[in-house]
């Protein structure tokens, strides 16, 4: 999550747009805009995700952090949304570049697509999906389809190969859950 986090601000910050076809480039006058949900908007502050995109934030000369809205805006006046998709309809009308699905087996999938694929029309934006899959739930579904989508890339990151967690970590985690 925090990986994307700084790759979601970068992208708000860096987006040009050249993907778009030359026919369809007067739609540039949008600024670049990165949608990062988690399952539950509460989840933000629960889990100390909001913490570290404002850490992250205040690295990044002239972004402003608006709290109340979880929101920053870039000084190239892109945009890095944060929010939930515990109402999935309050995000319809709007547009992204990128939309990222954070704990993707978590999120309610009842009218996701509904809401994010037409996000991401305007500039032919990226859906991403992340998370800690829990079997063979909707992450795992979406790894194994983008395996057969030319268009799609996947990665698969195990604990082995990030040190992100050390063996006697896991050997922990392996002895105290089901």
């Amino acid at each position: 999550s925090t990986a994307f986090v700084w790759r979601g601000l970068r992208k708000a910050l860096t987006e040009d747009r050249r993907h778009i076809p030359p026919a369809r480039r007067n739609l540039r006058a949008d600024p670049p805009r990165v949608v990062h949900v988690l399952p539950a908007q509460v989840m933000w502050a629960r889990t100390g995700l909001w913490d570290k995109v404002t850490r992250a934030a205040e690295c990044i000369p002239g972004a402003v952090v608006m709290k109340s809205t979880m929101r920053v805006e870039l000084p190239n006046g892109g945009i890095y949304q944060c929010g939930g998709m515990d109402n999935p309809d309050s995000w319809r009308g709007g547009y992204a570049d990128e939309v990222i699905e954070d704990e993707a087996d978590d999120v309610i999938a009842s009218g996701l697509d509904m809401v994010v694929e037409p996000m991401l029309a305007d500039y032919s934006g990226a859906r991403v999906k992340i998370g800690t899959p829990k079997g063979n739930g909707r992450l795992a579904a979406a790894y194994d389809a983008a395996g057969h989508d030319p268009n799609a890339s996947r990665f698969l990151f195990r604990y082995q190969d990030t040190n992100v967690l050390d063996a006697e970590q896991i050997e922990r985690l392996r002895r105290t859950l089901d």
